[in-house]
């Protein structure tokens, strides 16, 4: 295309069918998960890569624990389930909704460039059209 929409429109297309490639590998990978426990491992818990919390286990024994105490023990096992479910500490990438946003940044930018042209065009014809 002679207006530049043409590369544009090839760069976020590449960009779309590689996001689209990494959100179906990535939703066949089994899912990373992690363990936290506190409290001596009368709380455990574990959480997905994704921010999930799978379940909580309290022992039954914790129930002579005061609830102050208690409360900061899950917030504890919570936080180092979701450390080990990320690995390293980076954030976890959902590359489904990354490719939505792609999607929609491609959509966007190619309606918006077509009103740009499309003015662009009207202000020439108008200019061509002058005394």
């Amino acid at each position: 295309m002679a207006d530049g929409t043409g590369d544009l429109e090839a760069t976020l297309a590449q960009a779309r069918r590689m996001l689209d490639s990494l959100a179906a590998g990535d939703a066949a990978a089994e899912p990373v998960t992690g363990e936290g426990s506190a409290l001596d491992g009368l709380v455990t818990v574990r959480a997905t890569g994704g921010g999930r919390i799978e379940w909580v286990e309290i022992d039954p024994r914790a129930g002579r624990v005061p609830l102050d105490q208690l409360a900061e023990a899950i917030t504890e096992a919570v936080n180092a389930a979701l450390a080990e479910a990320s690995g390293s500490g980076a954030l976890p990438v959902d590359f489904g909704a990354l490719a939505g946003q792609v999607r929609q940044m491609q959509d966007d930018s190619l309606r918006q460039m077509a009103r740009f042209t499309g003015a662009l065009d009207e202000a020439m014809d108008r200019l061509g059209k002058r005394p």
